[in-house]
Order: structure tokens, then sequence, then C-alpha cells
């Protein structure tokens, strides 16, 4: 799982979605996945969690996260 509340976007990996059970939706504006590296991931973003509410020390975020398919090793970067 990767959190930021300073950016656009968060990220799950589809087997944590798998395992959790967690709810999801097909995304209504699918998109690619850029890394630093630039590796540009064949496989679109085109499934999000719905929304969540998570407890980290005391406090509640509520957040939608989008799937990612394959999740090892990704370093993400500005577009």
């Amino acid at each position: 799982m990767l959190i930021n509340t300073r950016v656009d976007k968060d990220f799950i990996s589809k087997d944590f979605v798998k395992q959790n059970k967690l709810r999801q939706k097909q995304k209504i504006n699918p998109y690619l996945l850029n890394t630093i590296n630039k590796i540009l991931y064949k496989n679109r973003i085109i499934r999000k969690t719905e929304l969540l509410k998570i407890e980290i020390k005391e406090q509640v975020i509520k957040i939608k996260f989008n799937i990612v398919l394959r999740f090892k090793n990704i370093i993400l970067g500005d577009n």
C-alpha cells in the first residue's frame, strides 16, 4: 500500500485488494502508469477501491485507491 496525502493518486496492489476482499469498481477514466525509470506499464489503471476508512494513530482517513496490477519495485515520478 502506498499513501501520500500530497499527491493526486494513491495506489494499492491487486493482490492486497483480493486478500483483504476490498470492494472495487471500474474507473471511468483509465490511464497508463508512468514510473521514474521510464517504464510504462502496459496495463492501464482501470479499477479503484470503493471509499475506505483507514485508522492511523487515532486519525481516520477516507480514501479511494487506484489498483495496480503489478506492484513490485515500482518507483513513481512526476509527469
